[in-house]
């Protein structure tokens, strides 16, 4: 019975201490969610420009030729860099959520140093500040574009498969 509770024991202080080890390093890593987010607005921004630009020119040239191929290698770009886009717009609000967690995780109320203090709430604020910008921009922004890009996914993706469709049963 003392074995078994002295392992316990011993388990719990190895959990401690690597849950110590992971916040140490989590509070090393909040000062760099801000830059981070910003990095992420230019990526976003081409993403979104190249689904636009690309889906309006394919939507242009629908009734002008029947490059299959060329409309297939353009779906499968467009509905990439569209989901992209989607996906990292999401990730924004998380990353301004983790900035904040990560600059409250390195607030020390114990200590007398109320400009630190200061600085990591004010970390804290900022970041979940920027995250939701970026994010309710780039929402706005889709909800604007989000017609053109899919309306070309759609009819691009009926275009091949009628293709493939009529040229297997030719085929036969």
């Amino acid at each position: 019975y003392e074995i078994l509770i002295g392992l316990v024991g011993s388990e719990m202080c190895i959990r401690d201490r690597a849950m110590g080890a992971l916040t140490d390093a989590l509070k090393n890593f909040g000062p760099f969610v801000s830059p981070l987010i910003f990095a992420l607005f230019p990526v976003c921004l081409t993403l979104l420009i190249i689904s636009v630009v690309w889906s309006r020119k394919i939507l242009k040239s629908m009734s002008v030729n029947n490059e299959i191929d060329y409309k297939n290698t353009s779906f499968n770009w467009i509905n990439f860099c569209y989901s992209a886009f989607i996906a990292l717009v999401s990730i924004f609000p998380l990353l301004g959520m983790l900035g904040t967690v990560l600059a409250l995780l390195s607030l020390d109320i114990t200590g007398g140093a109320t400009q630190e203090l200061k600085a990591n709430f004010f970390l804290a604020l900022d970041t979940t500040a920027w995250g939701l910008v970026f994010s309710i921009f780039f929402k706005v922004l889709n909800s604007v574009f989000q017609t053109t890009v899919e309306s070309a996914i759609e009819k691009i993706d009926i275009l091949v498969k009628s293709h493939y469709t009529k040229k297997g049963s030719s085929r036969k």
